[in-house]
């Protein structure tokens, strides 16, 4: 049963993860490892630390990419991810027009969206705003 479960979780993941590696002017993507974004979201009492999906860049923008089940995107802590990355992306991106670099994109994309066939510009009805 939990070894099921966690094949149902890391199948988006590896398809997200394929389907970058496949993606026409991607210029950078790698998945993203502990603390190297430094991102923190409240839920409760607890400020745990929230590690993105992935990371890719093409010409003109960064995306932190996400990938949850489209049930749990609604969920509090979904929500609280998605915001303090959001923030997250707000600062990178005024930071990066004051040194003339690129602007940050968060994308939170439903897993059931993701196969080896899109490309990371179908992911852009993704994109969340605040």
């Amino acid at each position: 049963m939990i070894e099921r479960l966690a094949r149902d979780l890391r199948g988006p993941l590896l398809k997200l993860g394929q389907a970058l590696k496949l993606c026409s002017g991607l210029l950078h993507n790698c998945s993203v490892a502990t603390s190297s974004f430094q991102i923190y979201y409240k839920l409760g009492t607890e400020q745990p630390e929230y590690v993105p999906d992935f990371v890719a860049e093409i010409d003109a923008v960064i995306f932190m990419l996400e990938t949850k089940a489209r049930k749990d995107l609604k969920t509090d802590e979904v929500k609280a991810k998605a915001a303090a990355a959001l923030q997250w992306c707000r600062h990178a991106s005024d930071y990066a027009v004051r040194v003339g670099g690129k602007p940050w994109k968060y994308l939170l994309v439903p897993h059931d969206e993701v196969n080896e066939s899109r490309q990371l510009t179908d992911f852009l009805r993704s994109e969340v705003k605040g």
